[in-house]
């Protein structure tokens, strides 16, 4: 009598007459057992990564925020908004990228000042990005492609011009200029001048790795700035119909058209 081959595809190999040893197949077994126990930790990473990242994050930034959100109820509103968008985004990372272009149009204000840096929402999204995608790679949740080193390299430069330039100057200090304006050292912002600098480069990889993974997502982009200007170019064309101005009402000015200045709205209908 014959038995059927039901099992010869099984997850656990049949042992056939002491032609595979015991020894071997309780290796294999072991094998096997760990290969479904990693299987298990990346998918519970997987599930959990992103939930434990915002945890960490409201942590640290709670302390900050929690005397504006009892001020204001506007930026209360706007703190939820933002919750959610966190949500949003650490599930959807590559949507991300779509966020961050509609942010950067005139149609989204600054929303930090610090000091002489005005910052809208789409610079500290796009950090946040960048670092919901190192934490993805770093948990081999996606398989990135990076841009090439001839892609980048300017940059690159530039940030070691800018480490070599402020070691430089710290060398060579002239001691009658005060180290300190307005009772803060100046470093403080010579650091943070040098961070800056990381900004395109952070732009770059996050745009590679997110359209790398979604290459549809240059088109939604592209589609998603010609509604945009179309729209701008309504609001514009209605006042300054509204106002009577020509071409010469602001050469010298900068106009605002509800909250967006005009040199913002111009750059997007160039775009």
């Amino acid at each position: 009598m014959q038995i059927p081959d039901t099992f010869s595809k099984s997850a656990f190999p049949l042992s056939q007459g002491g032609d595979v040893p015991a020894r071997k197949f309780a290796k294999e077994l072991r094998k096997q057992r760990r290969d479904h126990r990693l299987i298990q930790v990346r998918r519970a990473v997987g599930f959990w990564w992103y939930r434990l990242l915002l945890i960490v994050i409201a942590g640290l930034i709670s302390p900050f925020l929690t005397p504006l959100f009892l001020s204001d109820p506007k930026i209360i509103l706007g703190g939820l908004g933002a919750i959610a968008l966190l949500f949003f985004v650490a599930k959807y990372a590559d949507w991300g990228l779509f966020l961050v272009a509609i942010f950067s149009t005139a149609f989204f204000p600054d929303v930090l000042q610090l000091k002489s840096l005005s910052a809208s929402p789409m610079q500290p999204f796009i950090v946040l990005l960048f670092c919901i995608l190192f934490v993805q790679t770093l948990f081999h949740v996606r398989e990135p492609i990076f841009p090439s080193f001839w892609s980048i390299w300017p940059w690159l430069g530039i940030i070691l011009i800018a480490f070599v330039s402020q070691i430089m100057v710290q060398f060579t200090w002239t001691q009658v200029v005060p180290h300190k304006i307005n009772g803060n050292p100046i470093y403080f912002d010579e650091i943070f001048g040098v961070a800056l600098f990381f900004f395109p480069l952070i732009t770059v990889l996050v745009t590679t790795i997110c359209v790398s993974s979604k290459e549809r997502l240059i088109e939604y982009i592209q589609s998603a700035f010609v509604i945009l200007a179309v729209l701008g170019a309504v609001i514009i064309f209605y006042d300054f119909r509204r106002i009577s101005a020509t071409i010469y009402t602001f050469r010298f000015a900068d106009p605002i058209i509800l909250w967006m200045g005009l040199r913002a709205l111009a750059q997007l209908l160039a775009l």
